[in-house]
């Protein structure tokens, strides 16, 4: 059964290796490290025929006479090992092949005072198990990284479908808020303005339509600020670096955290879909400090070097523990954790660094093109 299985990777081994991957094969360094290793071994079991003194006489003075040829035996696990672990389930067998073809020719493979035949089988039988063993381990823990892979690969595209959805959806929502609702309320509030300067209007329903207006007014600058949340027009319309400015101010302004913004280097737009991640970003990191942080300054730097684009977001604040943010689900790890995931869409590289009392940095490196 043993020598079918073998037979049988041998024929699938020669029939599916072509002359390239032989040349492969040789130039690897662990091929040659197999071969040294099992040319060692043998040299040490075959010492008495090749008259290797020195081994011999140094084993026979440390190991007890009865259990050298176990030792010897016991030494061609270690290519067996070897091959299978690098070369997995077709190196076990070529290597078992092998330990076979040489092994099993010598005289004291065979029963005799000292050794039985069953205690030779046992140890043929545990190299095979060990090297199938090892063989297969690995085959297994090489499946289970590319199937973790292909699974974190797709999560990325789903992932990145939904926020690409997220964001047509911000857009339409904001755009449908500034061409149709605010204008509605604009309208409404010239007419309550017109029945005001109606000479004829009683004081009582006059204060009344005053009330009106300004509530009317209230309600469409909201409306206004949360269409600017949703998609800010001056991204579209100005680009990156003016949306950051007056996202800078809006922070200013509603949090009393001052926000200042550099520009290093030549600024240039970049396209529509990595303007708004930066600018996500950009914006989660301000949210981050505005809520969190408890600083009172906070610094953007924006470097246009060539062909890439380098952003830093640093704070004065109470800094917090990365390692608070290894596990679990709250606000602030889902908006570090959408920021990284903005940065994969961007295939670019954003670290986050902090300490307690010490503020928070965070930098992302992408490309402009």
């Amino acid at each position: 059964m043993i020598s079918n299985v073998i037979k049988n990777n041998i024929r699938v081994f020669i029939t599916t290796t072509n002359r390239e991957n032989i040349i492969g094969l040789l130039r690897q360094p662990h091929f040659w490290g197999v071969v040294f290793v099992y040319c060692l071994v043998l040299g040490i079991f075959m010492s008495n025929s090749l008259y290797l003194i020195i081994w011999t006489t140094f084993v026979n003075a440390m190991v007890p006479s009865s259990f050298i040829h176990d030792l010897q035996l016991i030494l061609f696990i270690i290519p067996v090992v070897y091959a299978s672990y690098i070369f997995k389930i077709r190196g076990a067998l070529i290597a078992l092949l092998v330990l076979l073809v040489f092994v099993l020719p010598q005289p004291p493979f065979f029963p005799s005072e000292s050794y039985s035949f069953i205690k030779n089988v046992v140890f043929v039988i545990a190299f095979i198990a060990a090297g199938v063993f090892i063989a297969l381990q690995r085959e297994i823990r090489e499946k289970d990284t590319i199937i973790r892979t292909q699974l974190e690969a797709t999560c990325q595209v789903y992932l990145s479908q939904l926020i690409r959805a997220q964001e047509e959806e911000r857009h339409r929502i904001a755009q449908e808020l500034h061409d149709d609702t605010i204008q509605s309320l604009v309208v409404i509030g010239s007419m309550a303005q017109s029945l005001i300067d109606e000479n004829d209007t009683q004081d009582n329903n006059k204060r009344i339509m005053v009330d009106i207006r300004d509530s009317i007014k209230r309600v469409t600058e909201d409306i206004s600020r949360i269409s600017k949340r949703l998609r800010p027009s001056i991204l579209d319309m100005m680009g990156l670096v003016a949306a950051v400015r007056w996202l800078a101010t809006q922070v200013q302004k509603s949090s009393g955290v001052k926000v200042e913004v550099n520009i290093r280097g030549d600024e240039r737009r970049m396209n529509a879909e990595s303007e708004v991640m930066v600018f996500r970003i950009i914006q989660e990191a301000l949210n981050n400090i505005r809520k969190h942080s408890k600083a009172s300054l906070a610094n953007i730097v924006m470097q246009f070097a060539a062909h890439k684009l380098i952003v830093e977001i640093s704070d004065n604040g109470s800094g917090f523990d990365l390692t608070d943010y290894g596990g679990g689900v709250n606000v602030g790890k889902l908006g570090l954790a959408g920021m990284q995931h903005r940065a994969n869409l961007l295939a670019g590289n954003l670290e986050i660094s902090s300490e307690p009392g010490k503020g928070s940095r965070i930098r992302l490196e992408t490309g402009t093109e």
